[in-house]
């Protein structure tokens, strides 16, 4: 997709009659995330930080840009996306605090926490908690 598509697409988003702000960060770093995730050719392992904030992000802006009555159609789409960043969990975990750590399991606990997925929060929660972030 190209930039002006995605900037158009977020900027409509944005201003929409049921404007819902995303709770987790500035609207410009969000489409900084997305340009990138289109351009990137590094594999989910290798940056799992980055993968993992890229995909909770747009799972949690579809979740808020969700039409009322359109969830049923649309919710398995966000899942796909948090299902993407909680999958790199694991690798990550094991590296020496990646850069984009704390905000990925911010951005994965928000999703985790609007969708009543209360055993993913609260395991995120306490993963935020023990490395200091929260």
């Amino acid at each position: 997709m190209p930039f002006a598509g995605i900037n158009m697409s977020i900027d409509c988003a944005k201003t929409g009659a049921e404007h819902k702000p995303t709770p987790l960060m500035p609207i410009e770093i969000t489409k900084h995330l997305l340009q990138n995730s289109w351009m990137d050719c590094l594999r989910p392992g290798s940056r799992p930080d980055w993968w993992a904030l890229a995909n909770a992000v747009v799972a949690v802006a579809i979740h808020y840009k969700t039409a009322e009555g359109s969830e049923s159609q649309i919710a398995g789409i966000a899942s796909a996306y948090f299902d993407n960043a909680m999958a790199v969990l694991p690798r990550m975990m094991q590296m020496q605090t990646p850069p984009l750590f704390g905000p990925a399991l911010q951005a994965m606990e928000a999703y985790a926490n609007v969708t009543s997925r209360a055993p993913v929060t609260r395991m995120l929660s306490a993963t935020l908690h023990g490395q200091g972030i929260l």
